[in-house]
């Protein structure tokens, strides 16, 4: 229900669940619940008053300035990233604002949190749309999150990146095949464990602070670092992590992506001279 789905939207700034005007059903901002993410057409608006699904109106524009290049937007003097996906074929869909000043470089971590949104989202329009004993309800919603599951997987998979996801006793609870490469083994060899059980000490004992810096302040953090691959190599590498909450809104863990930038170091660093 949109109980469960609130408090998920309530910890990041400007989270929308979005009908296919773009109206805003559910939202990080209660101050912006039913306001259009764009301008309407009189027809449009009419339409909806008439279906009463938003109540009657007025449906203000909830005041976003979108740029030429149609991805950034400014919301009060503030510039944005907008990222998205839509969560079935009627149109609805998920809205993440990044504000550019903090997350440029994060933008590939809230991609991702968009992806595990749509899945909640998707168990969420299973129960609102399905008028079904309560048993099969939690049946069909249990299949359709094992789907989910093995779908976001491939999307993971996909990534060239390392991805990881570990909850807040620090042990890992998923990843990709990029991140097996990164550590050495295999998935089902890293779930439950630490980086203690994974890494060398001198390397992961840099974590753990890391962590508690990330769960006192929950939100995005970004750092650069080196560090050594399973292949013996040592990079330069920028972390982007991203806690993510349960379903009453307590932090849950955090999810992690590594990007490789030694290439651009080095060019960066050929260039200077």
């Amino acid at each position: 229900s949109a109980d469960i789905l609130e408090p998920t939207f309530r910890h990041h700034q400007l989270c929308f669940l979005t009908d296919p005007h773009g109206i805003i059903f559910l939202s990080s901002r209660q101050d912006m619940l039913f306001m259009s993410l764009r301008p309407l057409d009189e027809e449009t608006r009419q339409v909806l008053a008439d279906s009463r699904q938003f109540g009657s109106g007025p449906f203000q524009t909830a005041g976003l300035h979108i740029s030429a290049n149609k991805t950034d937007l400014f919301y009060q003097g503030e510039q944005y990233i907008q990222s998205g996906s839509n969560i079935n074929d009627e149109g609805w869909s998920v809205v993440l604002l990044t504000p550019t000043g903090e997350m440029r470089a994060a933008w590939l971590p809230g991609l991702i949190m968009i992806l595990f949104l749509s899945a909640l989202i998707n168990i969420f329009f299973l129960g609102m749309h399905q008028s079904i004993e309560d048993t099969a309800l939690i049946s069909a919603s249990e299949e359709n999150f094992r789907s989910i599951t093995v779908f976001l997987q491939s999307i993971l998979d996909t990534i060239p990146y390392p991805v990881y996801y570990k909850n807040t006793d620090r042990t890992y609870q998923g990843c990709n095949k990029a991140f097996e490469a990164f550590a050495g083994r295999v998935k089902n060899e890293m779930i439950g464990k630490t980086a203690y059980d994974l890494f060398p000490e001198n390397q992961a004992s840099h974590y753990p602070g890391r962590d508690d810096d990330l769960f006192r302040e929950p939100g995005v953090q970004v750092y650069e670092t080196t560090v050594p691959y399973a292949d013996g190599t040592k990079r330069d590498a920028i972390y982007n992590r991203i806690t993510y909450t349960n379903s009453d809104g307590s932090i849950a863990g955090l999810l992690g992506v590594i990007i490789d930038i030694t290439e651009r170091k080095q060019w960066q660093e050929e260039m200077a001279r």
